[in-house]
């Protein structure tokens, strides 16, 4: 069986067989691609513990953090848009209602100035003001009359 170690670069992690012996047998056959010495670094500071694996860490949990912070802002920003959009709607129907209450009051005065208008009483008055008389004589027209058929 082979051993496999994590070799860091700096955007990915990739598994490479080790060349180590398991057991006292050699590794029959070894995978891992030609090493640059940048790669050889690396590998053995990730063995060792160096400081750039300690780095990426501490960078990776700040990310983390990072992550939390800015969906707890922006849980707070549309909470926010939230109750502003109920209490514009609620100033919004308040301003609606106070019309129709309103406008309900103009309808009924209306309504009132109509039936004062249609009242025998008014339309009496009215008729004196304009100079009319009542009729004594009042004629019919009869439909069978040869005035009425023209």
């Amino acid at each position: 069986m082979i051993k496999r170690r994590i070799v860091a670069k700096r955007k990915n992690f990739h598994w490479q067989p080790s060349v180590h012996s398991i057991g006292g047998k050699p590794a029959r056959h070894s995978l891992r691609p030609p090493a640059t010495a940048r790669h050889e670094r690396a590998g053995r500071q990730a063995l060792a513990g160096g400081t750039k694996i300690k780095s990426k860490q501490i960078l990776g949990s700040i990310n983390l953090s990072f992550v939390v912070v800015f969906f707890i802002i922006l849980s707070g920003i549309i909470y926010m848009y939230s109750i502003n959009n109920s209490a514009v709607k609620g100033y919004k129907i308040r301003q609606e209602e106070k019309e129709i209450s309103g406008l309900k009051k103009s309808n009924e005065q209306l309504r009132i100035k109509e039936a004062e208008l249609k009242s025998l009483y008014h339309i009496e008055e009215i008729s004196k003001k304009l100079n009319m008389t009542e009729l004594n004589n009042i004629s019919y027209i009869d439909e069978t009359s040869p005035v009425a058929l023209r």
